[in-house]
C-alpha cells in the first residue's frame, strides 16, 4: 500500500445471518500504522478480511481513491493491499522493516527468492 490511501465506509460483514462487522468506517492515510484492538471475536479479522476481499463484505473500500470493493482479492494484494495477523506469517530471522519489504516485493508479483537477497533492491519502496 506504500503511497496510496485507504478509505472504509460502512462495511459491513455477515456470515450467514451474523453480522460480525456493523458500518465500520476508517482512513489510513500513506505512512500512518493502524491497529485494530480488540476482544476474541470482536471482528478484527472479519473486517481485515472483508478489506482484502477474502470475505464477501457490503460497504465502499478506496486505495488510493479508487474503488476495489468490487475487485477480486488477489487483485487488491497485487494492488500494494495486504496484513499480517497475530505475527503469523513472517520470516523470524528477520527485523519488522524487512519483513514488511520482503511484502512489498511479494506484492509487485516477484517470483520467490531467498528473501535477504531482495532487502536492498525493495528498500526504495519503503521511504
Amino acid at each position: 500500500m506504500v503511497g496510496k490511501s485507504l478509505d472504509v465506509e460502512n462495511l459491513t460483514v455477515r456470515y450467514g445471518g451474523v453480522v460480525a462487522v456493523r458500518e465500520i468506517s476508517f482512513s489510513v492515510q500513506p505512512g500512518e500504522c493502524v491497529v485494530l484492538l480488540g476482544a476474541n471475536g470482536a471482528g478484527k479479522t472479519s473486517t481485515l478480511h472483508g478489506i482484502g476481499g477474502l470475505t464477501p463484505a457490503t460497504g465502499t473500500i478506496r486505495l488510493g481513491g479508487i474503488p476495489i470493493d468490487s475487485v477480486p482479492a488477489d487483485e487488491r494484494a497485487r494492488a500494494g493491499l495486504g496484513h499480517v495477523l497475530e505475527g503469523r506469517h513472517v520470516f523470524p530471522g528477520l527485523t519488522v522493516r524487512e519483513n514488511l519489504r520482503v511484502a512489498a516485493a511479494a506484492a509487485r508479483g516477484r517470483e520467490a527468492v531467498d528473501v535477504r537477497d531482495l532487502l536492498p533492491e525493495i528498500d526504495q519502496f519503503m521511504d
